[in-house]
């Protein structure tokens, strides 16, 4: 088995990838709005004018929320690079069971990598909640299923 800061890395660098094409596609969906607002001219039809303004600017919101939210959670994978495993499970263990392998960190799903899959959920997602604190031998239920803690790294 490959040793669990290898994974953390390798499962850190795929993360934050998949987050920096989020925010390019992010900046590029802002810029084309702009272009767009840039482009728009007003008519003798001035409600249209202003109702197409107003939906522009409503969309421009939603991206910029997501936008932050994209930073928001690079910032937050940036701070795992730096902690410690401990006996635990907490943010950024690794965490091998019966049903297969956790990274908490951000809630992302699903992950492959290295022919394995890798479920990576945050401390505020249901499982993740109920595996917070919990040590190897340790066993959680979950949608019915008794889930063993095999490892942690």
């Amino acid at each position: 088995m490959e040793n669990a800061n290898n994974i953390k890395s390798k499962l850190l660098q795929v993360l934050l990838q998949q987050i920096d094409t989020q925010i390019e596609t992010l900046n590029n969906a802002i810029a084309s709005i702009h272009e767009s607002k840039g482009n728009e001219t007003k008519s003798s039809a001035g409600d249209k004018f202003e109702t197409g303004r107003a939906m522009l600017h409503l969309e421009q919101d939603k991206l910029e929320s997501q936008l932050s939210n994209a930073f928001g959670l690079k910032k937050k994978l940036n701070s795992l690079k730096s902690i410690a495993i401990s006996g635990k499970i907490g943010v950024g263990s690794l965490i091998y069971t019966s049903k297969g392998i956790y990274f908490i960190s951000i809630g992302i799903g699903k992950v492959l990598m290295d022919d394995s899959t890798y479920l990576v959920i945050s401390t505020d997602s249901p499982i993740g909640k109920l595996l917070i604190g919990k040590s190897i031998g340790d066993f959680i239920s979950f949608n019915g299923n008794e889930i063993e803690i095999l490892d942690i790294g």
